[in-house]
C-alpha cells in the first residue's frame, strides 16, 4: 500500500508504534507455547517492516517533490505543502 497523505502517514506511524510495543512485550514473555510466540513475533516483525517501508516510501516521495503531498503530485491540491494538506 502507498500512503497518500499526512493523515495516513500519522496513522501508519501509530500502527508501527503499537506493533513495536506488542513485539517488545512478546520478547519479555516467558512460559506458554514458545512455538506460538515465535510465530507471532515473526508475523509482527513482518508487519513492523512493512510499516517502516511504507513510511520511508512516502517520505522519499514527498522529499523528491519538495514537500508536496502525493495528492498534490496528481493535481489534487497542487501547490499545497504536505503539512498543510491535513488541516
Amino acid at each position: 500500500m502507498d500512503l497518500r497523505n499526512e493523515r495516513e502517514l500519522a496513522n501508519t506511524r501509530e500502527k508501527l508504534r503499537r506493533s513495536e510495543v506488542l513485539y517488545e512485550a512478546d520478547e519479555r514473555e516467558t512460559g506458554g507455547d514458545e512455538e506460538l510466540r515465535e510465530a507471532e513475533m515473526e508475523s509482527l516483525k513482518r508487519l513492523i517492516n512493512q510499516f517502516k517501508e511504507e513510511i520511508a516510501r512516502y517520505e522519499t516521495r514527498t522529499a523528491a517533490t519538495g514537500g508536496l503531498s502525493a495528492s498534490a503530485e496528481r493535481g489534487g491540491g497542487a501547490g499545497v505543502p504536505a503539512a498543510a494538506e491535513g488541516r
